[in-house]
């Protein structure tokens, strides 16, 4: 198939998200994939020449087109320039499919996406929501455009995917072919023990509880990080990945940097995460609760259970039926007692009972299931 992503994040950043893990994998069969990145603006715009047809070792064909009006996403002020965006796009896409393509969208706030959808008429339109759009920091001025959006896009798509329980029951009252689809785990990566110790961990005390992923201060409660620091202070807590601020709240990062027992370790290569993991002796996911988070399904959670890990996660829908193999705090307190019972309770038979739920919740599952539902739909076989 000509398979053509709407991304609302960059393939090569190293964050390796849903939407590569994907992408890759429906490479890796043999599909024609083409990713789109987010469009660029003026400050990114060397991007343009460094990304635009650059190919990665799956063989996906990534462009990273440079939208002229300079506006982000949804906002549009120019209708000539973005006019001219989408014909770029448009005409871009016909020469690298030359048939019938395949529109996997993720990015809701894509410009101009209504008139690029009516002109590509895809052979198979699909939406794939893998967060709560709306909620997103940089859409708080844009909520209603993005939820008119959406409506649209679940009335006229062929497909609907979710990754998150909360919305596969919202979506599903639109879309009538909507599939609940929970994000996997790179069980080929995750569930070999490297048997490395990074330098910039291996004196650290144990025990060791990790963490790896955006730092946004919209989705980990660092409250209850710097919570956890103080209550255990004979343990070591390691955060690995870039520390960003998104809104006015405050991200308590100089309380933490100035909590001893807690190490920054910055953004990581994904290969290089599971000589980290294995020299954890457990694995946090202090997620705020909120309307962003309760459409949240961590792509982390699988990872850690791939590595055999006592996982500790907050009260998020997602881990609802998983709750034989993790931690679910339901309070703070909940939480935090959660670290020390873990490390207390765990045992080579909990290590391989979570190792086997992780095999069988991998990324190429979730891709299965979802080939199987577009060969239904369109009759590919």
């Amino acid at each position: 198939m000509n398979i053509v992503i709407l991304s609302n994040q960059s393939f090569f950043q190293e964050l390796k998200t849903n939407k590569w893990q994907i992408a890759t994998r429906l490479s890796k069969r043999g599909h024609n994939v083409i990713f789109i990145d987010p469009p660029l603006r003026l400050k990114a715009f060397k991007r343009f020449f460094t990304n635009f047809g650059r190919k990665d070792s799956c063989g996906v064909k990534v462009f990273s087109l440079f939208r002229p009006s300079l506006q982000k996403d949804i906002s549009k002020t120019s209708f000539i320039l973005d006019d001219i965006f989408t014909w770029f796009t448009y005409l871009l896409i016909k020469i690298k499919t030359k048939g019938a393509v395949v529109l996997w969208i993720y990015h809701i706030g894509y410009p101009n996406l209504e008139k690029l959808i009516n002109m590509l008429k895809p052979k198979c339109l699909i939406y794939d929501k893998v967060d709560e759009y709306s909620e997103f920091p940089e859409y708080r001025n844009h909520k209603d455009r993005i939820k008119k959006r959406e409506k649209w896009l679940l009335e006229k798509c062929s497909i609907c995917f979710a990754s998150a329980l909360t919305l596969f029951d919202s979506l599903k009252k639109y879309c009538i072919n909507s599939h609940y689809t929970p994000n996997g785990g790179a069980f080929e990566i995750f569930s070999k023990n490297p048997k490395v110790i990074p330098a910039d961990i291996k004196d650290i005390p144990r025990p060791v509880i990790g963490f790896s992923g955006a730092l946004d201060d919209f989705k980990v409660d660092t409250d209850l990080v710097l919570e956890c620091a103080k209550k255990y202070p004979k343990f070591s807590f390691v955060l690995i990945g870039p520390r960003k601020v998104s809104t006015n709240s405050d991200f308590k990062g100089e309380a933490l940097d100035n909590c001893k027992n807690v190490y920054f370790l910055g953004e990581k290569k994904f290969t290089d995460l599971p000589s980290y993991f294995y020299n954890f002796d457990a694995y946090f996911i202090p997620y705020v609760l909120s309307k962003y988070t309760m459409g949240v399904f961590p792509t982390k959670f699988f990872d850690s259970l791939a590595c055999g890990l006592p996982t500790i996660v907050t009260n998020l829908p997602s881990y609802k039926n998983y709750s034989d193999n993790c931690y679910i705090g339901k309070t703070n307190k909940e939480f935090v007692d959660y670290l020390s019972i873990s490390l207390k309770e765990d045992s080579v038979k909990k290590r391989k009972e979570r190792v086997k739920l992780a095999s069988e919740n991998s990324w190429d599952g979730k891709l299965d299931k979802q080939l199987s539902v577009i060969s239904e739909a369109i009759g590919y076989l």
